[in-house]
């Protein structure tokens, strides 16, 4: 009797690869659960989850800076242009940046999207986090961001979770278009 892989390979419906790159970005190892590999699934799920909270365990969870809002947790709105009274040929902009000039200075918030509604809710703590107490009293923030090198290293821990995460879809639809065509 020769051995087959395929005698050893669970056996699960036949699930679309397009599902299951969205059950994996919904929940981080869901893709692999779908595919009948069970314990894969909850060894990546609980490396990525576990990742993400250590970044925001070593950074607090005003790490995730989320794109068209600023410091304070207030949002960004499109920007405006206006005549410049100085040079009526002149338009100058007024408010904020486009969404393109805001993912080119944070980056980082691609990949933190990645890992799927957790950086979803996570940026909105981030922004309740950022408005101050009482707008009335102070516009200070209430958790500000600090902008030191240490900040580094929490940023980097989210970005490479929700990259993982990235892998791990491909990687997962992968499997189940190859599943789908018999190879």
């Amino acid at each position: 009797m020769a051995w087959s892989a395929e005698a050893y390979v669970e056996k699960s419906p036949a699930v679309p690869a397009p599902l299951i790159a969205l059950a994996g970005w919904v929940l981080p190892g869901a893709g692999y659960w779908l595919l009948g590999q069970k314990s894969r699934a909850l060894v990546v799920g609980i490396t990525i989850i576990c990742i993400w909270i250590m970044g925001l365990l070593i950074g607090g969870v005003r790490v995730i800076e989320v794109p068209k809002f600023n410091d304070q947790g207030q949002y960004i709105g499109p920007p405006e242009f206006r005549v410049n009274p100085a040079n009526r040929q002149q338009a100058m902009r007024v408010g904020g940046a486009t969404l393109i000039e805001e993912l080119r200075d944070k980056p980082w918030s691609i990949a933190q999207v990645m890992i799927g509604p957790v950086a979803v809710v996570s940026g909105g703590l981030s922004i309740y986090a950022a408005r101050p107490a009482d707008p009335a009293i102070s516009s200070e923030p209430r958790a500000p961001i600090p902008h030191a090198r240490m900040w580094e290293i929490p940023v980097l821990y989210t970005a490479v979770a929700g990259m993982l995460n990235l892998i791990v879809l491909i990687d997962a639809a992968h499997r189940a278009r190859h599943r789908e065509s018999g190879v």
